[in-house]
């Protein structure tokens, strides 16, 4: 059973709220108070179990519950992982004032936007060694990505030079090669067992099938290749084709011509390249982080 929010507030400062081996109820419930007020903790009471509570509010009662220690260095391990845009904006709030009241913040992120946003130095790490050292106007999205693709290949360049003779097994099942080849070596298998079971599997009428149901996935597919290829994700792709496939459903029927067809087609195109639009000015105008953008989308 989880603990409550205060249980978990004060876990770290009894010794402090004690008083001959009692914890002062009345301490307790300020700092309790305290930190809530602080962080704009949204629970219904000081009592409720911290699991009954959003993953953003999770978050800050283990900021209040470190921040109540005063802490010298607050260490922030992927600190908005899992929560939404409206509480990532409030853990930001929360790290900028620690910093701001004197307190040495390290953030450890995987996001580089986020990086980018709070940090006056950003140190890039392969394998346990700093690899790059970003400083003010050097800390951007494109430096920190940058930099750690190249710190990448330096160490596989690096790992080549020093083992040139390693196992070539070895090489290829840490390579980018084997999950693919592992799964399709799966997908063949079942095939190969449904079509010994079944005798209508393997026939033109349940290929054609397969082969237009898989279309459809292709296309999405090659629409969010182009945004990975740039480095980005797009997480409205799904709703979006959703979304085409609604109203493209007005204008495609029996009782309607080939007009209302092209017009349909061109309404769902003008749509999908407004919700594009609307992505484009959120991620690259306001700001935000492709994931919170295209979510939001």
């Amino acid at each position: 059973m989880s603990l409550s929010v205060r249980e978990n507030i004060v876990a770290l400062v009894l010794d402090a709220l004690s008083r001959l081996g009692f914890v002062s109820p009345r301490l307790e419930s300020s700092l309790v108070a305290r930190q809530i007020a602080a962080l704009a903790i949204k629970t219904p009471s000081p009592e409720s179990r911290i699991a009954s509570l959003s993953g953003g509010n999770q978050q800050k009662v283990l900021f209040a519950r470190s921040l109540s220690r005063e802490p010298a260095v607050l260490l922030a391990d992927e600190p908005t992982r899992g929560v939404d845009a409206g509480a990532r904006i409030e853990i930001y709030r929360i790290l900028r004032k620690i910093a701001a009241g004197g307190g040495a913040v390290v953030v450890l992120s995987s996001d580089a936007i986020e990086l980018q946003g709070l940090c006056d130095r950003v140190l890039v790490f392969s394998r346990g060694q700093i690899a790059e050292t970003l400083i003010g106007d050097q800390i951007t999205e494109e430096n920190i990505t940058g930099a750690a693709i190249n710190a990448d290949m330096r160490r596989k360049g690096s790992e080549s030079d020093h083992h040139p003779r390693r196992n070539g097994v070895r090489r290829f099942i840490s390579g980018d090669y084997a999950p693919s080849l592992i799964l399709t070596a799966l997908i063949v298998l079942l095939g190969l067992y449904t079509a010994s079971v079944s005798e209508y599997f393997l026939t033109t009428r349940s290929i054609s099938g397969a082969f237009f149901l898989v279309s459809a996935l292709a296309f999405v597919s090659m629409g969010q290749l182009f945004v990975l290829l740039i480095g980005g994700i797009d997480l409205s792709v799904g709703p979006l084709t959703g979304l085409t496939v609604v109203i493209l459903s007005f204008f495609v029927g029996d009782d309607q011509g080939v007009g209302e067809l092209f017009f349909g087609l061109g309404v769902a195109a003008a749509t999908a390249v407004a919700v594009g639009f609307a992505n484009g000015v959120l991620v690259r105008g306001v700001g935000l982080t492709a994931v919170i953008a295209t979510l939001t989308t």
